[in-house]
Order: C-alpha cells, then structure tokens, then sequence
C-alpha cells in the first residue's frame, strides 16, 4: 500500500514538473502541460494566430506600449534595421578613418611624394600609442556587442512587425505617414482582449496582470503609460529640484544641461526610482527608508562620475570628429549657419507639458523657431554687432585685397606663400569662412 502511495505521489509530482514555461515581457511564467499543447499549437498557426496570441499574453503592458510607440516613431522594422546598421558602419568609419590619419600616414613625406602608397606608414597598427590603442579596442569591444544585442533584438522587432500588420493593419510602408491618433484607436480596438490568459500564475503576477488590464486602456492611459518616467522628469525641471549650475564665475546663473548629463540623470535617478515595469519602486513609498536610499543613490551618483571621468576623453574626441565629418560641408556652403540658435536640452524640457508625447513636442517645438528667433531679435546685442561689423570689414579687406592681386597675376600669386606653408588660397578660404560666420550675426535691419 505503501509502496502504491509512493507510486501516485510522484506520479503526479511529474504531472506538475511536466509543463514549459512560457517567456514574456514581464518574466517567465509556467504552464502545465495543456498550455504546452496550445504553444505547440500556437507554434504550427499562421502569423496572425501567432501575433494575437502574444498579444493576449502580454504581462508589462507599459513596456509593451513603449515598444509599440518606439516601433511607430522609428517607421517600421526595415527602417528600424536600416538605421542600426548604418549606425554601426558609422561608428566603424569614424573611428578606423581616424586612425588611418592620424596613425598610418606620414605627412612629412607628402610634399616629395607623388602617390599615395609613398606616405603610407607600414603595419602603422603596430606603432600606435597607448591612447591609440585604447580606442581602437574599446570602439571594437562596443561594436560587437551593440552588433550581438541588434542581432538578438530581431526577433522582437519581427514579433512587433507582426503585431502592427496583422492586429492593426498596419504595414511598413504605411506606418511612414500613419498618424499616431490613428495607432491609438486600432490599439483600443484590441483592448477587449485578457491579459490573464497565460495560465498556472502566482497571485502576485495575477495582481499585477489587472493593473495592466486592457480593458481600461484609452488614448489617455496610453500617454500616461509611455510618459510616466518622462513625466518626472519634466516635473524636476520645471519645480527646479535639480540645480545644473557650476559653482564658477561667470556659470553660476546658468545652466549646463547637456545630452550626456540627461543620459546620466535617467540612468542615476530614473532607472533607480523605477523597476523594469515601469512602476515606482514601493520603497521610493516608505519615508523610513529615506537614509538608505539617499546613500545608494550617492553610490550611483559617485560610480556615473568615475565612469564619465574615463570614458570622457574617448567621447569626446567621437563627439568632434564624427560633427566634424558631419558639419564641415554644411559650414563649407553655409559658414553662417554656425552661429544660428536652437533650443539647449534644458530648454526642450522646460518647455514640455506633462503627456505629452515626443513626435507632437517635436512638431511644436519646430513650429515655434521662426517665431522664437524673432523674438530674441526683439533684443539685439550692440556690442556683439559691433563687433562682428568690425570683424566683417577686416576679414573682407583682406579678402578683396587677395582677391585682385588673383585676378591681376593669376599663375604666381595663388602658389604664393604669404607665411611659411601657408598659400593665398589658405587665407582666402581662412577669411572667407571668418567674413561669413560674422556676417550672419549681424541682423538683417542692422546689416
């Protein structure tokens, strides 16, 4: 008898481990083996089967939207594609075509050389420096696993491909010019669906299942899910929490809020108040746990500071030459177009309303430029346009001096050295580029 109790007993023991577990946004979950059955099943449907049945399963609805949102600004799975893989080969050229010039050319031997295999340095890889070297292994490092997480990150994408053409009726080419009015109300055509559906769940997940039920999903709850961390964020500018101000003179009125330090921000304050679901960590919520998470984030902010300090100069020397390669021919053909204005990222933050989402702050923040620089028109800087005016008409004597000594003996003077190496096209170009950038601080009505 004994012996047949033992028999049962692991009988159904086995019965219980016998199931999968089913992997979603929110975690793994198990399944007895009737679920396993129907993702067998599932695995055999058609596409649409498939995109529905993740649909109805999805446990992080916020981070589900926020993927869905992200899929839609980003235009699609090829585009999105696209924009990686040119983001890559970016990142390889900059960094290998600036070591190939600064590294594998011998500029010495360029004035008695005539082709360019003379002024190549031989296995120049090997005489790099430390700092060389220390780029070229950390850009290496990087790319490959930026390449490995884009290549794991297909899948995904192919599973929100799937969930826009055939849930939402949505395809690559049409989601160009789609507007996102028109995303929300196909995703509220869907919210009827259960989220509960995956099976065998603790109660926990469970709970946190009706928190993120569809059913109560609108054009609202959508914009408060994909903003919610944005949202603190435009709250600490606007109340001023966060003071960016150096203790410096002439810095200690303004404020220096840059792209890196908003990435630092979310990563120090943002990532540490909220959890992978995109909820407030219940601890943020107890006041007696006020000491212990002040000196965490100290701990945070102290590992972000070492971090910068040195990883900065290798991004700051990427930053310069990839806007240099970026810009040089658009101030070659426009000089002026440097000293033109535009909105500082502490600007884009204050001027932000709560819910509201990227693409519409965007189109407004474009829409408000023209009317923007010609207010700050309203109040004209007379010493900088006095100095630019007299800036202007130095560099364009100079120019125009040049300029018909040129014209009068053509062959001999444009080879002419006015200093040592330095030729009469250097300083024409030189002070063509000063003339323009001068003259297009000066305003028009002023001009």
């Amino acid at each position: 008898m004994n012996e047949r109790r033992s028999d049962n007993r692991q009988r159904h023991q086995k019965r219980r481990t016998s199931g999968d577990t089913l992997t979603t946004r929110g975690g793994t979950v198990p399944t007895p083996p009737t679920a396993t059955r129907r993702l067998a099943g599932v695995a055999n449907a058609d596409p649409r089967e498939k995109a529905l049945y993740r649909w109805t399963n999805v446990v992080n609805l916020d981070v589900f939207l926020q993927d869905v949102y992200l899929y839609y600004l980003l235009r699609g799975f090829w585009s999105i594609l696209l924009r990686r893989l040119i983001g890559l080969v970016t990142v390889a050229f900059v960094v290998g075509f600036s070591l190939f010039l600064t590294q594998c050319i011998d500029y010495s031997s360029i004035k008695n050389s005539t082709e360019m295999f003379q002024i190549l340095v031989p296995q120049c890889t090997r005489r790099m420096g430390f700092f060389a070297n220390a780029l070229l292994w950390g850009t290496t490092f990087t790319w490959i696993c930026k390449a490995c997480q884009d290549i794991r990150d297909i899948q995904r994408l192919r599973h929100l491909h799937d969930f826009y053409l055939h849930l939402l009726d949505v395809s690559d080419s049409e989601i160009q010019s789609i507007e996102w009015q028109e995303i929300v109300s196909r995703l509220m055509a869907l919210r009827d669906s259960n989220p509960t559906v995956a099976p065998n769940i603790s109660a926990t997940t469970r709970r946190w299942a009706h928190t993120q039920s569809k059913q109560r999903m609108d054009a609202h709850d959508i914009a408060n899910r994909l903003m919610r961390r944005d949202n603190y964020m435009i709250a600490m500018i606007n109340k001023d929490i966060l003071d960016m101000t150096l203790p410096m003179p002439l810095l200690r009125n303004r404020q220096l809020f840059t792209r890196t330090l908003e990435w630092n921000l979310n990563w120090c304050i943002m990532d540490f108040v909220f959890n992978s679901k995109g909820q407030i960590r219940p601890l943020f919520l107890k006041e007696t746990h006020r000491k212990e998470l002040a000196e965490a984030l100290r701990r945070r902010f102290l590992f972000a500071g070492t971090a910068n300090l040195i990883i900065a100069p290798f991004l700051i020397i990427f930053i310069l030459i990839q806007n240099f390669f970026t810009y040089f021919n658009e101030y070659q053909k426009n000089p002026s177009s440097i000293s033109s204005r535009q909105y500082n990222v502490f600007a884009e933050w204050k001027f932000r309303e709560f819910n509201e989402l990227w693409h519409l702050f965007k189109k407004r923040i474009n829409m408000s430029h023209p009317f923007a620089s010609r207010y700050v028109d309203q109040f004209p800087k007379d010493k900088t346009i006095q100095a630019a005016r007299f800036v202007t008409f130095i560099s364009g004597a100079v120019i125009s001096v040049l300029g018909l000594a040129t014209v009068f003996d053509q062959e001999n003077f444009l080879s002419f050295e006015i200093t040592h190496g330095r030729t009469t096209l250097f300083y024409i170009g030189l002070f063509g580029g000063v003339w323009a950038v001068a003259r297009g601080m000066i305003p028009e009505d002023s001009a």
